[in-house]
Formats: structure tokens, C-alpha cells, sequence
């Protein structure tokens, strides 16, 4: 929701779980909190926040052009 938030555009559609999914990202919070995910993720703490940063540097460098 994040991303779709502050997405620069009227429609993003965020696509989970296709082709080679590395399985769960979450963020710092869901690492504190503990539960399945972030237990089963392969991905260290801050990897979801990272993954948004460049998602929303992307979606606005597309905007530009």
C-alpha cells in the first residue's frame, strides 16, 4: 500500500508471488513483531524498505519521461 500510495500514477498495480518469487520481504516492524513471515523470509531486516525506495525511485523516473 506504500508504494501504491505514493505511486505518481492515477493506477499502480503491484504483482506478488509471479515467475521467481523470493518469497516473503517484509519490513522492520514485521521483524520486531516476530510471526511467519519474516521467521521464513530469506531476506534480512530493511530488505522491504529498500525494496520500496526503489520501487517508488522507478515508478518516478518513468513518470519524468
Amino acid at each position: 500500500m506504500y508504494i501504491k500510495n505514493r505511486s505518481p500514477f492515477q493506477y499502480t498495480i503491484i504483482v506478488e508471488l509471479a515467475n521467481g518469487s523470493i518469497g516473503y520481504v517484509t519490513d522492520r516492524k514485521a521483524y520486531i513483531e516476530g510471526n511467519y513471515e519474516p521467521i521464513s523470509s530469506r531476506c534480512a531486516p530493511g530488505s522491504g524498505e529498500i525494496l520500496v525506495e526503489k520501487a517508488l525511485e522507478i515508478l518516478n523516473k518513468l513518470k519524468v519521461k
